[in-house]
């Protein structure tokens, strides 16, 4: 039979093959292929060659005068024969169609390239191929496509163990061999080996292999990183980083974290010096910022170390806690309620320190000056406090010490200032809890009145009145730009007045905060505007349409409802200050949603009541809004509504949007004599 009577059966990829070749037979002993790269893949091709088995295929007659290697590269492969057990034309070419239109001789380009590439010129799932490899390779452990196939099979059996075993029987292995032995290492979990298996392979064979180093490091990298396994994580991306010609994505950024959870992990294990010496060999190695070991310490404790003035005006105390109240649905709740001991009131002077415009840290002598982190509950804290140039402060801490970044120049110098700013600052909720209650300190404090105040910069209007408000001295007020580093001869500092983190590893903490502090602050903002304590009458609703976060899905039903009932919509965030606290002040009941602007129901009337919307999650922190309000006289009653599906997984939990059951609302309004 002669070549030309196979087209009928052809595919078009096949038939387009063999047009294309002509279908000229060589002469004996021709050779097509003129430059030496040409002949040097010829001479691989043949080495696969097996004329027994293609002689079987071909009739003598039909050769003529051809050899049957010269048959095959000419008419044999266009037609579909096979020039050995374990290479399939056709399903090499629907693997390669590129190959196909290309016009380039198929076996040629696999052990040119596809075989470097990981392509298995055959059906692996054929019983009769495997057996055909399996006994290829016990004949001779060193023929390279039956290895292939033996391997290939086992590993898509998920036999990566026998995969790898396959391919490293002899020394000398290629491309293919070290993708299946990489592959297999990193599915078995044998990262640090699949990094050295990656190691091995030579970047020049085949064209795409920096490509498949650097997205299995990247894989590894990220698997390693996933399991805990900080250390082969960081060989990983750093070898991906050393691999590369060119930035890859935020690799320094992704080394930096993995460097610092490493050490902070030694650290929490207690291996503080080798911490120590890991941090060395990372900044040596340019993976880490430069960094200072430094002593975490109270404002108290500093005072001591370091004779600077501290002056207590209350000492710790008890807190009453308040009794939650729910309405409809109440619900487990997942929070730890808050200690029931206020910290002392004082006011304290730190000379000759650094501080940062986005921290409440402050840096001294080799300590690091912060009440939150030198706490008794402090390492669960999540700190969130920022050198210059928005890089976290906090590196790594335990057991009383910290790893900080080596701050920058400071780019300002004060004689003397009062503390105003940090983290958060421009927040409502967390000015009036964290910021503002710190002026009562100030206020009784034998400080000179040209001594100024120091706010961070963008600052609301209602945050800036609010403290002229409490500014009894008129001192000046200095603002301070995001990212600055300053040093100070004095900086006077006043506590928080509960320990109070932003976030906890391990759980939420929900803090209970002192009546007495808060009701002062109260009642000097009262007199301050001129508002005198009677009973309220209005009834106010809180709208948070302006908001994206912790939004109230059916507020415009709410409305609707509540306007019905003679309740006034108001916008807090569109009020000066002193119009927020008079609005408040004559309130006998207040709706709104649990959110930073439900802080201005302190005002509110001794005996009014506030129903807090909010949703169904656990940990929210109820303890932390009833005791506020508690300060003030005002009752809350907790109406818990249900989570939005697309917020179940929101960033923070607690910013989840959420809608209200209108049955419990009603019920809560009855009760409260709202009909």
């Amino acid at each position: 039979m002669t070549p030309l009577k196979f087209l009928a059966g052809l595919s078009d990829v096949f038939r387009r093959r063999v047009i294309r070749s002509g279908a000229q037979p060589l002469s004996v002993g021709a050779n097509t292929d003129s430059d030496a790269k040409g002949e040097r893949t010829v001479d691989a091709a043949s080495c696969y060659f097996d004329e027994v088995f293609y002689r079987k295929q071909v009739a003598s007659e039909d050769l003529g005068a051809l050899t049957p290697w010269l048959h095959y590269r000419q008419f044999g492969e266009a037609i579909g024969l096979r020039p050995t057990a374990l290479f399939d034309p056709r399903h090499y070419a629907a693997s390669r169609p590129d190959v196909v239109d290309a016009g380039v001789n198929l076996l040629e380009h696999f052990t040119g390239s596809g075989i470097d590439e990981g392509f298995v010129p055959v059906d692996v799932e054929s019983p009769e191929v495997l057996a055909t490899a399996l006994e290829k390779l016990a004949a001779d452990p060193t023929d390279r496509l039956a290895r292939l196939v033996a391997a290939t099979d086992a590993f898509r059996r998920g036999r990566y163990e026998e995969a790898i075993e396959v391919v490293r029987r002899v020394p000398a292995r290629g491309v293919a061999e070290q993708l299946i032995e990489t592959k297999g290492l990193y599915l078995l979990g044998r990262y640090l080996e699949a990094i050295e298996s990656l190691s091995c392979m030579d970047d020049a064979v085949p064209r795409h292999a920096p490509t498949f180093k650097k997205t299995m490091l990247g894989e590894i990298g990220h698997a390693a990183s996933a399991a805990g396994d900080y250390a082969t994580a960081i060989t990983a991306y750093e070898t991906m980083q050393s691999e590369s010609a060119t930035p890859v994505g935020d690799l320094p950024g992704i080394l930096k974290a993995l460097c610092t959870a490493y050490i902070q992990e030694l650290c929490n294990a207690g291996k503080w010096d080798e911490g120590l010496e890991l941090k060395r060999l990372y900044e040596e190695r340019g993976l880490l910022d430069p960094t200072l070991a430094v002593d975490i310490v109270s404002v108290e404790r500093n005072a001591k170390l370091s004779r600077n003035l501290y002056r207590e005006f209350l000492a710790e105390r008890v807190i009453t806690p308040p009794m939650l109240m729910f309405r409809g649905e109440a619900g487990a709740l997942s929070a730890e309620q808050g200690e029931l001991i206020a910290p002392p009131q004082y006011y304290s002077e730190i000379r000759d320190c650094l501080a940062f415009s986005d921290a409440n840290a402050v840096l001294q002598q080799g300590r690091v000056i912060y009440d939150l982190a030198a706490h008794p509950r402090g390492a669960s804290a999540i700190l969130q406090d920022r050198a210059a140039g928005g890089r976290y402060l906090f590196q790594a801490r335990a057991a009383g010490r910290a790893l900080v970044e080596v701050p920058e120049l400071p780019n300002q110098t004060h004689e003397a200032g009062l503390m105003m700013f940090g983290v958060v600052s421009s927040n409502y909720g967390h000015w009036f809890l964290e910021y503002l209650p710190r002026m009562l300190a100030f206020n009784r404090a034998n400080i000179e009145v040209d001594v100024p105040l120091f706010v961070n910069h963008g600052m609301p209007a209602s945050h800036l009145e609010s403290l002229e408000l409490l500014n009894v001295h008129k001192r000046r007020i200095v603002t301070i730009g995001k990212g600055e580093t300053l040093k100070f001869a004095r900086l006077g500092v006043a506590p928080i007045p509960a320990y109070f983190p932003l976030d906890t590893h391990g759980g939420t903490y929900d803090t209970v905060w002192p009546a007495d502090i808060f009701g002062e602050l109260r009642d000097v903002f009262k007199r301050s505007i001129g508002i005198e304590s009677r009973p309220g009458a209005a009834c106010l609703f809180i709208s948070r349409r302006s908001f994206t976060q912790r939004r109230l899905l059916n507020e415009e039903v709410i409305e609707r409802h509540l306007v019905r009932l003679g309740f006034e919509v108001i916008y807090p965030e569109q009020l000066s200050f002193a119009d927020q606290v008079r609005k408040f002040s004559s309130a006998r009941i207040v709706v709104g949603s649990c959110s930073s602007a439900l802080t201005n129901c302190i005002f509110c009337p001794k005996g009014a009541v506030v129903l807090g919307l909010i949703h169904d999650n656990a940990s929210f922190n109820f303890y932390g809004y009833a005791s506020f309000l508690m300060a003030g006289g005002v009752e809350i009653r907790f109406i818990r509504g249900k989570r939005s599906g697309s917020s179940q997984t929101t960033e923070h939990p607690l910013h989840a949007n959420y809608e209200i059951n209108m049955e419990h609302l009603c019920s809560a309004l009855l009760e409260a004599g709202i009909a």
